[in-house]
């Protein structure tokens, strides 16, 4: 036996934390519990199923391999002129034309050092990005208003537009750059939003390069140029951070890598070189991912993690004819489909770290996505955005990682995401048991009634908060006792001091405060004992937290459960603790936006929505108090208005305790 372990630690590295994790966990039709290690008689098993459901297939492909496969002549989809851009609703293609005449004729917008230097000096990203973003966003626009109407008017705009861009120090962001302004001397620096722009680049010169030909042969040159020394010679000298990580960085840069070399006028050795460098990247994001397809940084990064993954998988589909194709994998799969499980309803996800409850999906990755893979689900959950959109009249490929490449594809197959049926998963229940995050309502098929979310997990996960235990409580989709999310990105939200923000810390979750001491960051801050029961009638979640607090919590266990009572429309929770002793007094915190009224005692009552709903809770060993939060960030003052934080305070000393409380609607 410990011949074959050693063996697959020899296989593939970076399956063993990925076995380690299945020893501990059994899994079971109704119970699952991910506390009790497997039986020895079962590892042989186990290996084998990590090594066929999580072995990544990226990494397989040698040079010669590519050769064979790659296509000589990339040309993926038409170009400007072709009749397919002509065979768009006109409802559709209106939209595109009037929101480029809108920006038509307007000043191209400089980005001052001034405005660069401002993160460095004080923190703030907004004012640089605003500028920044709203500059792409308006060439974006008349390159798609001028796909849609084909008269040349918008030609010279974009043509500006390009050489504005070019003439850019830099294509990043401060927040992205270590230091208060570029240094150009250096080599360019390849970070999201460098490659971002590059691939936009790529795909408006794929679009119209014989226009831009016709009106100066320098155009495309410039536009070559800038790619070559902006993001394919920086990627091939130097190893970026990004290319061996785990998070959002490595699909996403890598996407728009793939798109600029696929897309060039470099010799084919180079490309292949190119291409294999990117399929190692690739091959260590997707072999971090879990088998449940579970994004950990939340849902408003899923477009710009799995979603990014995708466009990759797909542009290697399109290269290598087939040959590269992830269309069938499990866990690919799983990592399109995840967004759908976690829609609550109401534009609601299930958000936690820093996503916010609501996220503005492009549909034409949805489709596209669940498309690739065969997915019904997945390509039906994206007509609930397609109708927002159309009932709006705002352009169709928009919404959450928007981009040229994405906005082609999304009308390339524009008659089938228009032909496709609307129906919305809303399942039942939903376990994802890597991610260790626990969903349920009353009935499949609705958001109407009381629902349930509620995570495990660890504190130093991707854009982590720490809010291991915490959970979520919906009605009729919309957030109850919430996740306030996070505050617009500043200075500290990516150093040392990022757990001085309110919005990261437990003490602003739906979590306990044990012994005055809330929750610490860190991996080996985490949940135990975890246990998902799922009934007809019901179904709980259960989970040992203690761990996720430093020592001076004197904590040794706090169990906290939480059962739907489907058919009474009423969830019950229970926190079972024993302290190694007490220190100062213990608190449940519920975070809400409705405006908490204390009834009588037991009974603090809360509207939403012109609905009345009921915290009951045994006034003998609670005692509640009420803190109304002012939302300073205008993120969170949009998405929720205001805030209150109600403490429910343990009134025992015991060592051991059990409190039971729970959650109805009363109208």
């Amino acid at each position: 036996m410990k011949q074959l372990i050693a063996l697959y630690r020899k296989l593939h590295k970076p399956f063993v934390s990925r076995l380690q994790q299945s020893l501990n966990r059994k899994y079971d039709i109704v119970n699952y519990s991910v506390s009790t290690p497997l039986r020895p008689a079962c590892l042989l098993i186990a290996v084998i199923f990590n090594l066929s459901g999580i072995a990544s297939s990226l990494a397989q492909w040698t040079k010669a391999d590519l050769d064979r496969m790659l296509v000589s002549e990339f040309h993926p989809y038409p170009t400007y002129g072709d009749k397919q851009w002509m065979d768009v609703p006109d409802t559709v293609r209106n939209v595109y034309i009037h929101s480029a005449e809108k920006v038509l004729h307007t000043t191209w917008q400089s980005l001052p050092a001034t405005l660069f230097m401002e993160f460095a000096a004080n923190g703030n990203r907004n004012n640089y990005q605003a500028v920044y973003f709203d500059k792409r966003k308006k060439l974006n626009t008349l390159i798609m208003g001028e796909m849609f109407e084909r008269k040349g008017r918008f030609l010279p705009d974009i043509v500006n537009g390009i050489w504005s861009v070019c003439e850019e120090s830099w294509w990043g962001l401060p927040a992205h750059y270590n230091g208060n302004l570029p240094d150009i001397q250096q080599n360019q620096t390849v970070a999201l939003y460098t490659s971002q722009t590059a691939g936009d680049l790529a795909w408006t010169q794929y679009l119209f390069r014989k226009e831009l030909d016709s009106i100066s042969p320098q155009l495309n040159r410039r536009i070559q140029y800038e790619l070559k020394r902006r993001m394919l010679d920086p990627c091939s000298k130097e190893t970026y951070w990004w290319m061996k990580a785990e998070n959002n960085w490595n699909p996403w840069i890598c996407s728009n890598w793939l798109a600029v070399t696929l897309l060039s006028d470099e010799p084919r050795n180079q490309k292949i070189e190119i291409v294999q460098q990117i399929l190692k990247s690739l091959d260590i994001f997707y072999s971090f991912y879990p088998n449940d397809g579970g994004c950990d940084e939340g849902p408003g990064y899923w477009a710009n993690a799995s979603g990014a993954l995708f466009d990759c998988a797909y542009l290697l589909h399109l290269a290598t004819q087939g040959g590269i194709d992830l269309s069938g994998e499990e866990k690919f799969r799983n990592m399109g489909n995840f967004i759908s499980r976690i829609y609550m309803g109401q534009n609601r996800f299930i958000n936690h770290g820093d996503a916010s409850a609501k996220t503005n999906l492009h549909p034409g990755i949805v489709f596209n996505y669940g498309k690739f893979i065969g997915s019904e689900q997945l390509k039906s959950f994206a007509t609930l955005r397609r109708d927002e959109l159309i009932r709006d009249q705002q352009p169709l490929a928009t919404g959450k990682g928007e981009s040229m490449g994405r906005f082609i594809y999304t009308f390339c197959h524009l008659k089938e995401l228009m032909a496709q049926s609307s129906a919305i998963p809303f399942e039942r229940d939903v376990y994802l048991p890597d991610l260790q995050l626990f969903a349920t309502r009353c009935k499949a098929g609705s958001d109407k009634g009381l629902a349930l979310a509620m995570k495990g997990g660890h504190n130093d996960q991707s854009h982590n908060h720490n809010d291991v235990g915490s959970y979520i409580v919906y009605t009729d989709g919309i957030p109850l006792l919430v996740d306030v999310g996070p505050e617009a990105y500043s200075g500290k939200t990516f150093t040392n001091e990022r757990y001085t923000i309110w919005t990261t810390r437990s003490l602003y979750h739906n979590a306990p405060i044990i012994n005055g001491t809330e929750q610490a960051p860190g991996k080996q801050y985490k949940a135990t004992q975890l246990k998902a029961d799922i009934r007809k009638s019901y179904a709980s979640f259960s989970l040992d937290i203690a761990q996720a607090y430093p020592a001076e919590a004197k904590v040794q266990r706090w169990i906290r459960s939480a059962t739907l009572l489907r058919n009474k429309n009423e969830i019950k929770f229970e926190e079972n603790y024993r302290l190694e002793s007490y220190q100062s007094p213990s608190s449940i915190i519920l975070m809400t936006s409705a405006r908490p009224d204390l009834q009588s005692e037991g009974v603090i009552g809360l509207n939403l929505n012109g609905k009345t709903f009921q915290i009951n809770y045994n006034p003998d060993q609670l005692k509640p108090e009420i803190e109304k939060i002012e939302l300073t960030d205008e993120g969170l003052r949009k998405m929720w208005n205001t805030m209150y934080r109600i403490h429910l305070k343990i009134k025992s000393e015991e060592n051991a305790n059990q409190i039971r409380y729970l959650i109805k609607q009363t109208y």
